[in-house]
C-alpha cells in the first residue's frame, strides 16, 4: 500500500561534520545557573504544593492537577544539575550540542555581560521557535566571539535581556 523510500544518511552525516571543523568553540554549562541550592527548590516545592492542597480543599482538582504536573515536568526536564555542552563556530554556522544553526537562518546576533548573569550569546533565529538562542559563553573571550560572528551576520547593538528572559532564567525554563 505505502511505498517505503530510502533516506540518505550521509547528507545529514556530511551536514555535521561541516559544523565540526570549528573555527572558534569551547564548552559551557546548557543555561544560566542561578545559584539555587536546595532551600530555594524546596520553598518553590512546598510552595507548589500548598497551591495544590488549595485547589483541593476549593474543590478545584484540575488546577491542582496542572499544578502537580507542572511540577513533575520541571523535576523530569530538570533532574541532572547543570549540563555542560559543546559549541562551535564554524564557517557555516553554529553548532550548539547537537543543534545546528547556519549563519544563512540566523537573522543577527548580540552579546549580553551583566554583572548578575554569566556572559551569554544570543542569536536571532528565523525559523525557530523560541525565536531567540541564548548559547553561555563560559571562559571564551567576548572580543574573539564578536570578530569571528562579525565576519558572516551582523551584530546587534544596543541589545539587552528582556523581562520574559529574566523569568524563564530564573526559573530556568
Amino acid at each position: 500500500m505505502f511505498k517505503k523510500t530510502k533516506t540518505k544518511k550521509t547528507k545529514h552525516n556530511s551536514r555535521s561534520k561541516e559544523f565540526d571543523k570549528g573555527i572558534l568553540s569551547w564548552s559551557a554549562s546548557e543555561y544560566h545557573d542561578n545559584g539555587a541550592g536546595k532551600y530555594y527548590k524546596g520553598f518553590i516545592v512546598l510552595f507548589l504544593v500548598a497551591i495544590m492542597i488549595f485547589g483541593l480543599i476549593f474543590d478545584s482538582w484540575t488546577f491542582a492537577l496542572a499544578i502537580g504536573v507542572f511540577l513533575v515536568v520541571q523535576h523530569m526536564v530538570h533532574k541532572n544539575d547543570n549540563p555542560f555542552v559543546e559549541v562551535k563556530i564554524s564557517k557555516i554556522g553554529i553548532k550548539v550540542g547537537k543543534r545546528c544553526y547556519r549563519f544563512s537562518d540566523i537573522k543577527g546576533f548580540w552579546i549580553i555581560d551583566e554583572d548578575y548573569l554569566s556572559k551569554m550569546l544570543v542569536i536571532n533565529v528565523k525559523d525557530d521557535i523560541a525565536g531567540e538562542v541564548h548559547i553561555q559563553l563560559g571562559d571564551q573571550e567576548i572580543d574573539a566571539v564578536k570578530t569571528v560572528l562579525a565576519k558572516y551576520i551582523k551584530e546587534k547593538k544596543g541589545k539587552s535581556i528582556s523581562f520574559m528572559d529574566h523569568i524563564s532564567l530564573l526559573f530556568k525554563f
